[in-house]
């Protein structure tokens, strides 16, 4: 019966964090962007997956991708024949994603609704997998199963 419980517990955390991400997405959005300590921070990412720049059919992931970074940044530096999927959970979030990815002119991203313990994509799908700031609700310490297939 513990396990059960377990279960359920873990279900509501998720439920909550859902709930909460969902219903301050545009403000944790303008946060995200609009702050000096964000600044520059993606741009790490770019420099980390230098060698995917230009290359035709480079795939990457940014998992809990929130309003689209840095899934945009990635977009933009990797070249129109990359593809970046950028994945959260809460579909407030996608939406913000998707809208700030079709005022930056950026069709090579993809945005989906996808939870980041359970990610369903087949192993080595991607090139390179970035999680900016997500795995903090993430209900498992790393190096567990949830995030093996990262």
């Amino acid at each position: 019966m513990a396990a059960e419980g377990s279960a359920d517990s873990a279900a509501a955390a998720k439920s909550a964090v859902l709930a909460a991400y969902g219903s301050m997405a545009q403000l944790y959005s303008n946060w995200v962007l609009d702050r000096p300590l964000t600044q520059g921070l993606f741009e790490e990412f770019v420099a980390a997956l230098a060698e995917l720049h230009g290359r035709a059919g480079a795939k990457g992931l940014d998992v809990a991708s929130a309003s689209g970074e840095p899934a945009a940044t990635l977009a933009r530096s990797l070249g129109p024949a990359a593809t970046v999927h950028a994945t959260d959970l809460p579909p407030q979030m996608v939406q913000l994603a998707e809208a700030r990815c079709r005022r930056l002119g950026l069709p090579n991203v993809v945005c989906n609704r996808a939870d980041a313990e359970q990610l369903q994509y087949a192993d080595a799908t991607f090139d390179a997998v970035t999680c900016c700031m997500g795995l903090m609700c993430a209900r498992c310490s790393p190096g567990r199963a949830c995030l093996a297939g990262l």
